[in-house]
């Protein structure tokens, strides 16, 4: 789901309110020269606007009330080659009823995931789980611009950093990849991979054929800009079987929908921006006859949440809500953050974030003490995350976060 998109489901908005929103980012042309926001070429779980054009340039970082702020091309990932220079592409065509729908899907499935994860604990606590030693293996998309490697690097240095030393953590970028950037079995650059947004299928077709060929138990494909709680996750997935094949996250994006075939328009397929677990036996199926085969399904498609749920459900495999509370949309309030203790995942959170929550959720006593008054002064300003201060969406969400704010 797009960001402009997210900002509607954090705050409720109607199916009325997203028309309204839809229609005046199609319709003002003064929103032009700040689309560059929106361009992620990494990820199939934030839909892109932009496409090259060298008669442009996008804006550089600044210097906002004080604040150091990302530029709009650092904060959301710069261009396809992280050139200065785009062009607006709206998402889906401009398809309003698209756009709407993923919004409202979005906004169904956060609720439903935190009752399925109610459902669970409730059935967790009569019975012990009795299952051995489960390899929960998190793929991660990534790109050849910058910022994004710099975002890599922060996830590898907290949230990802015990899946990595245990072989569990896969990153996949396209054929442009620096060969300096690479870890053999860790990071890659896929040659077959376009590291353009067209590549994002062709991504995320390899991290599945990876994860089924190291017969992991459980692959969570998430972005660089989200934060994982890996000890809630696996708390929850050791309660279920890996060998039944499934695939979980939040249900319900591209329902009434016929751009990714009849099954996703009449089931509603997984809206990645919320992280997607697919099981053991959901990976053995989608990879049964190999990776080439795999990404030659997949296409070149950029929305490649859509493509996994269109070859999960022709395959016979059940698409269902997470049973833990996640989130597609940002979260701007650090006190909103701290009190979202069952929150397994956190989504639009930049590196200064990622540390901060890292050392809140993970960190002992003493390495709080020591070290969250710093994080907290990096990640926030005046009790609202940094780092939006350049974003035409985004920041008047944080500014307004910023009125509330009570010392």
């Amino acid at each position: 789901i797009f960001p402009h998109a997210i900002l509607c489901l954090s705050w409720n908005c109607t199916s009325r309110d997203a028309m309204a929103l839809i229609r005046a980012v199609l319709s003002a042309s003064s929103f032009v020269s700040l689309m560059w926001a929106f361009d992620t070429p990494d990820t199939c779980h934030t839909p892109v606007m932009m496409q090259t054009d060298p008669k442009k340039k996008a804006p550089r970082g600044m210097i906002i009330d004080g604040e150091d702020n990302m530029g709009i091309e650092d904060l959301f990932g710069g261009n396809d080659d992280g050139a200065d220079n785009a062009r607006i592409e709206v998402p889906f065509g401009g398809n309003e009823v698209v756009m709407t729908q993923f919004m409202e899907a979005m906004a169904s499935a956060q609720e439903a995931t935190r009752l399925a994860g109610k459902e669970l604990n409730h059935a967790a606590s009569l019975v012990d789980s009795g299952r051995s030693q489960q390899h929960v293996m998190y793929g991660v998309f990534t790109t050849s611009v910058p910022e994004y490697r710099k975002r890599l690097e922060t996830l590898m240095s907290t949230w990802g950093a015990g899946p990595k030393s245990k072989g569990l953590l896969y990153a996949v970028a396209g054929r442009t990849y620096p060969s300096e950037w690479q870890e053999p079995g860790i990071v890659v650059g896929a040659s077959d991979c376009d590291d353009h947004r067209k590549g994002n299928s062709c991504k995320e077709a390899s991290l599945i054929a990876e994860a089924a060929r190291r017969n992991a138990s459980w692959l969570v494909i998430t972005g660089e800009d989200h934060y994982v709680d890996t000890a809630q996750v696996e708390a929850v997935l050791q309660y279920l079987d890996p060998t039944v094949p499934v695939a979980m996250g939040c249900h319900g994006c591209g329902k009434g929908i016929s751009l990714w075939g009849e099954l996703v328009a009449k089931k509603g397929g997984l809206c990645g921006g919320c992280s997607e677990v697919l099981s053991q036996g959901a990976l053995q199926m989608l990879a049964a006859h190999g990776r080439s085969a795999l990404i030659k399904e997949y296409g070149m498609e950029m929305a490649c949440d859509m493509s996994t749920s269109r070859a999960l459900l022709e395959r016979g495999i059940p698409l269902k809500p997470f049973p833990g509370e996640l989130r597609g949309g940002p979260i701007f309030s650090q006190k909103e953050m701290e009190q979202a203790t069952k929150l397994l995942n956190f989504h639009f959170v930049m590196p200064a974030t990622i540390r901060w929550l890292h050392v809140l959720r993970t960190g002992s006593a003493q390495d709080q003490k020591d070290a969250l008054p710093s994080l907290e002064a990096a990640a926030f300003k005046k009790g609202c995350v940094r780092g939006f201060g350049k974003n035409q969406f985004f920041r008047p969400h944080v500014e307004k976060c910023r009125e509330k704010f009570v010392q």
